[in-house]
């Protein structure tokens, strides 16, 4: 949403806010008109809206989004054995900053287990595994690796933050005639005090004690050899082990370690070349979630798929974006486009043969793809989303390399070694950057003909953009 029009993304996180409740969770879903929608357990929901403050504010540099104000809903919590509740709720009485729903929502995430890893309650992003962790107990590995990331990119906004009140502090200590000392004293002490309802001092050292916690625990206890486990479920029993007999790899624990930077440095190597391994099928022109399929143990609803069907070990395309996505962080251009090359759906319609065993339309991203018997690159749910948007910052980010922070863009294209010469029309706003991409030995780039590092990105007029890569 931030590359078409990032006042996209602005509503979403204020709508988002909006659909979550005082104590930090939020709804799963919700129909928009009539306000329905689910409180549920399920771990990782709530973190998606950090998640997206974050790379609002790295994309425009307006922190401003941190102190737009929203209410909560209002809502009996869950019961005990109670697993979701769906129901229309009503608004809390009071409101609170963007910045004070991400708090929540960090540290309503931020519970571990006895592993130190975050509990994966009623599932996380795959909510499939409903019953891993069902009696709060079990963990997750993949949800250790997505807090990690939220927490290390999120301080610098809690850092921001406290410093912002401390000048507020002094604004207002100015703004007090000094005539009367003892008011004026009074006056500010009140006003530190409603500050200080929010201890950032208080929140930075649980965000560093829970950073090196997780990276401990993550390295240690969820290393497996030669990957990363995907969960420990609530009988202590490991999930995405090279010890067990079906789900021995799971893709997204081996993508997020490398995402989130989190994984020590060798283990980044080897937990890439084990996914390539096991995971990517040439054969059937996929990349699967897991494998083996699930058929004889139990990890909630994804057990009752066949063999290869959605998460149950097809590929589930958004997961499979994840994994381009660590290729190329890792510098392997060539893999991360063969990759890419898998999730394009007009690869899997290039001939009539193809394209009567994908069936589904060439045009849109699909959500999965089938990667067993018969059905071996049968296409599945289309027109979605979830893939469509990550596939379309992986295209441009990480492929194409076009980076903006802060309203500043550079450009490090990871094409594979074969292109030599190709242009991209990039819109900013009203502007028109018309980019030319050529291959030379003396790498540079130039702005209207003159050489610069990085380019201050305007929002009106068209420019032409040389990159020698």
């Amino acid at each position: 949403m931030k590359y078409v029009d990032i006042s996209y993304l602005k509503d979403q996180i204020l709508l988002c806010c909006m659909h979550q409740f005082f104590e930090g969770d939020v709804e799963h879903w919700w129909h928009e008109d009539s306000k329905l929608g689910i409180r549920t357990r399920f771990s990782d929901d709530l973190l998606w809206l950090p998640y997206a403050v974050i790379e609002y504010i790295n994309f425009t540099g307006d922190y401003s989004i941190l102190n737009y104000e929203e209410k909560y809903l209002k809502a009996e919590q869950l019961k005990e054995y109670e697993e979701d509740r769906v129901n229309i709720y009503d608004e809390y009485e009071d409101k609170g900053t963007v910045f004070e729903h991400c708090i929540k929502a960090i540290e309503h995430a931020s519970r571990f287990g006895k592993n130190g890893l975050p509990l994966i309650k009623s599932g996380d992003w795959n909510d499939g595994m409903n019953l891993v962790g069902k009696r709060e107990i079990g963990e997750s590995v993949w949800l250790g690796f997505f807090l990690y990331d939220i927490l290390n990119k999120f301080l610098p906004l809690v850092e921001y933050e406290s410093k912002f009140a401390k000048q507020q502090i002094i604004s207002k200590d100015m703004a007090i005639s000094i005539n009367d000392n003892h008011e004026r004293k009074d006056a500010n002490a009140q006003y530190i005090q409603d500050i200080n309802i929010i201890n950032y001092e208080e929140i930075k050292e649980k965000f560093y004690k829970n950073i090196q916690n997780l990276k401990k625990s993550l390295n240690d206890i969820a290393w497996d050899g030669r990957w990363y486990k995907r969960a420990i479920d609530d009988e202590g029993k490991e999930v995405g082990s090279i010890k067990e007999e079906e789900c021995k790899i799971d893709s997204i624990s081996q993508s997020w370690a490398i995402i989130s930077n989190c994984a020590d440095n060798d283990k980044k190597y080897i937990c890439l070349e084990s996914a390539e391994n096991y995971l990517i099928d040439n054969e059937n022109n996929l990349v699967r979630l897991l494998t083996p399929a699930l058929e004889k143990r139990n990890l909630g609803y994804i057990s009752s798929y066949a063999k290869g069907l959605r998460e149950n070990g097809g590929q589930y395309t958004h997961a499979a974006i994840w994994l381009i996505i660590a290729e190329a962080i890792m510098g392997f251009n060539e893999k991360a486009f063969n990759i890419y090359k898998k999730i394009n759906p007009i690869e899997h319609s290039l001939t009539l043969e193809n394209a009567d065993k994908y069936k589904v339309e060439p045009y849109v991203v699909e959500a999965d793809i089938c990667s067993e018997g018969v059905l071996s690159g049968r296409g599945g749910w289309t027109w979605y989303t979830g893939s469509s948007s990550w596939l379309y910052k992986t295209q441009i980010e990480y492929i194409l390399g076009i980076k903006i922070s802060k309203g500043i863009m550079k450009i490090e294209p990871q094409v594979p070694e074969s292109w030599e010469e190709f242009d991209v029309n990039f819109k900013y706003f009203n502007s028109e950057y018309n980019i030319k991409y050529k291959k030379r030995k003396i790498k540079k780039m130039l702005l209207n003909g003159e050489k610069v590092n990085e380019i201050i990105l305007q929002k009106n007029g068209k420019y032409s953009v040389i990159v020698y890569f």
